[in-house]
Parts: C-alpha cells; sequence; structure tokens
C-alpha cells in the first residue's frame, strides 16, 4: 500500500468518526456503553451531583477528567459547566474512553467502562470489575 492510499484512508476514517462540527461521533457499540454508563451513573439525570459535589452530571464528570481531556485534545474547549450538557458530557466520554483504550490495547466495552470508572488504568484495577459488571447488565437490559 502506497504512503498516499494510507493517508487517504486515514484521513477517511477521522473524518467517518466527526461530526460537521468536529465533535466526536459514537458508533453503534460505543452508542450502547454510553447509555449504559448514563444509567449506572446518575440513572440518566442531566443534573446529577455525586461524590460529594466532585463527580457532576449524567456520567459523573470529575473535574480533573474534564482537565484530562482538554489536555488529550490539546485545546481548553470544555469546561467544567459542560459536564451538565448531556451531548458534551458523551463527547468528552468517547474522547477520554477512545485515548485511553487506544493506549491499552484497543477498545472493548469492559476495557471503556473500566477506564471510565478507574482512570486511565481503570482496566487494570480489581476495584472496576463490580462497576463493569453493573454496566454489562445495563447493557444487556436496555
Amino acid at each position: 500500500m502506497t504512503k498516499l492510499k494510507l493517508i487517504i484512508i486515514l484521513a477517511i476514517i477521522i473524518w467517518a468518526t466527526r461530526a460537521a462540527d468536529g465533535s466526536p461521533v459514537a458508533n453503534e457499540h460505543e452508542e450502547r456503553l454510553w447509555r449504559a454508563v448514563c444509567h449506572v451513573e446518575s440513572g440518566g439525570r442531566v443534573n446529577a451531583v455525586g461524590d460529594g459535589g466532585n463527580a457532576v452530571g449524567i456520567a459523573q464528570i470529575w473535574k480533573i477528567c474534564v482537565d484530562d481531556v482538554n489536555r488529550i485534545i490539546g485545546r481548553a474547549e470544555y469546561s467544567y459547566d459542560d459536564r451538565l450538557s448531556a451531548a458534551r458530557s458523551k463527547e468528552m466520554f468517547l474522547i477520554y474512553t477512545r485515548h485511553y483504550c487506544r493506549a491499552a490495547g484497543g477498545w472493548t466495552a469492559e476495557r471503556a467502562a473500566r477506564i471510565w470508572n478507574g482512570g486511565p488504568a481503570g482496566h487494570r484495577k480489581q476495584a472496576t470489575a463490580g462497576y463493569w459488571q453493573k454496566v454489562e447488565r445495563a447493557m444487556s437490559n436496555g
């Protein structure tokens, strides 16, 4: 395969995973995982607050995660208030899980869920195994 063909294929892949505004678009597996994570994290409540006020929104995002997402993309695009937007939370979820799954050997629903719950090395932590079981049940129920 020529270098040009490879560049074209990569450009198509990147284009296909972005919306017109440049935000990430979930594939069907990521969408299913996203719905399950939202169910487990907040019962689907966009304005949920937990962990003593640290975890906010439908996906219970901490400020450190927002900061990390901004670091990953190389610009301060997301604010702490974006945690109260289901759409912006989903974008952060996709950016975060894709980035750390890629570094951990590739995307799987289990790896992504455990990383979401336990941080970049969450897929290796025993403490995230129970979380994955909850998410997996939510995925099979809905």
